[in-house]
């Protein structure tokens, strides 16, 4: 179930970022709220959040809609048509995985041939 044009005016702070979703563009927000706010929960959600994009392609960063559900605040980031759409939220003490809402063809092409590559180095030795 995907986010809909409807829950965004539901959402605290929607950023369009031109080129990509970037790391900095998140960690702007815990710096923007002050000192209170950075040893809260919600800022540790955006952390774990920030880390995310950091670790993905680029490729996968332009074209993303970026879903955060704090407890006291949420922010929607998205960059070009937001194919890829993720969330995160956080349950009780723990911040969960980023759950894929929609992918976009390209992440579902380079997961299928991870896939494909897995199986056939289970049953042809690679190198």
């Amino acid at each position: 179930m995907g986010l809909g044009v409807g829950k965004l005016p539901e959402t605290d702070v929607v950023e369009y970022c031109p080129g990509k979703v970037t790391a900095d563009v998140i960690q702007r927000q815990i710096r923007n709220r002050g000192a209170a706010f950075a040893t809260s929960p919600d800022a540790d959600l955006l952390r774990a959040a920030s880390k995310w994009v950091s670790d993905q392609y680029s490729w996968v960063l332009e074209d993303l809609q970026l879903s955060i559900y704090g407890r006291t605040c949420s922010w929607v980031f998205s960059a070009g048509g937001r194919s890829n759409q993720v969330a995160f939220h956080a349950t009780s003490d723990k911040i969960d995985e980023p759950a894929w809402e929609r992918r976009g063809w390209r992440v579902k092409l380079y997961n299928g041939v991870k896939m494909v590559l897995k199986v056939v180095g289970t049953v042809l030795p690679l190198g």
